[in-house]
């Protein structure tokens, strides 16, 4: 395994350890799973779906969504993106631009008991790397891809890429609209894939290496003195879900 790997066990020292990791790059996306061994692939990639079915997913969604909605969609990804956003299966995967909600993420979020006894992970990707391995450069060199402004994406919708044989295209890092409450305060920014199923950390360059990815390991028994210290610094729940019932969690925190 190339990539670059480390650990860490408190807060202090990831900000330590991150130094490094921005030195002289464009720019730095986070994302943290509860299990470090997770690959970093969307769910419909995995068994038992698969790509076909996302163009499923989305007419289904529609029949039953219109009446549930303020303001209806119309572009193809405004809807992929409440898709996702709503927790159905897409060919999206989400980072964040702060590590401290990635870090949520990787340590408190657990919902299955099972994996509090796992090591989680933190994952730092480089997204003009990643789009460089897809063969994309943006002029200027910091801008990123968003539909609507660069045609190329539309080969990523759902109705291009539905029942394709013959082309995969490499994972592509975009930025969207934060049109959700959710979104904006998890400063949320997303990698797209086509057909190809290789998870984002096996992909390599010509010479054979990882320019894309870095990958902290939270040991299981950190993780309890991370989610500490990230009470302190306000990262909870209702940090990232800003709605009613998360202000009843904080204080039941607080006071406990």
């Amino acid at each position: 395994m190339a990539y670059k790997q480390d650990k860490f066990r408190s807060i202090g020292e990831l900000l330590a350890k991150l130094r490094p990791v921005y030195k002289n790059k464009l720019a730095v996306w986070f994302r943290g799973q509860a299990v470090a061994k997770w690959q970093l692939q969307p769910s419909i990639m995995r068994p038992p779906h698969s790509p076909d079915d996302e163009i499923v997913l989305l007419k289904k969604f529609k029949q039953n969504a219109v009446p549930l909605i303020d303001t209806v969609p119309v572009p193809e990804e405004e809807w992929l993106f409440l898709m996702q956003h709503h927790g159905v299966p897409t060919r999206l995967l989400d980072w964040t631009e702060s590590p401290l909600v990635a870090l949520y993420f990787a340590v408190a979020e657990a919902r299955d008991a099972k994996h509090r006894n796992k090591d989680a992970a933190l994952w730092c990707l480089y997204p003009h790397a990643l789009n460089e391995l897809a063969g994309i450069r943006m002029e200027p060199a910091h801008d990123i891809p968003s539909f609507g402004h660069e045609k190329y994406l539309d080969d990523y919708l759902p109705s291009r890429t539905a029942g394709i044989t013959t082309a995969a295209k490499q994972p592509v890092a975009l930025i969207a609209p934060r049109r959700f409450r959710r979104l904006h305060v998890q400063q949320g920014v997303f990698t797209l894939f086509h057909r190809n199923r290789t998870p984002m950390e096996e992909l390599k360059n010509k010479g054979g290496k990882f320019p894309h990815i870095v990958k902290f390991i939270i040991p299981a028994a950190a993780k309890p003195k991370l989610q500490k210290e990230l009470i302190l610094l306000q990262i909870d729940r209702l940090a990232l879900f800003p709605e009613l019932e998360n202000v009843a969690a904080r204080i039941a925190i607080k006071h406990s």
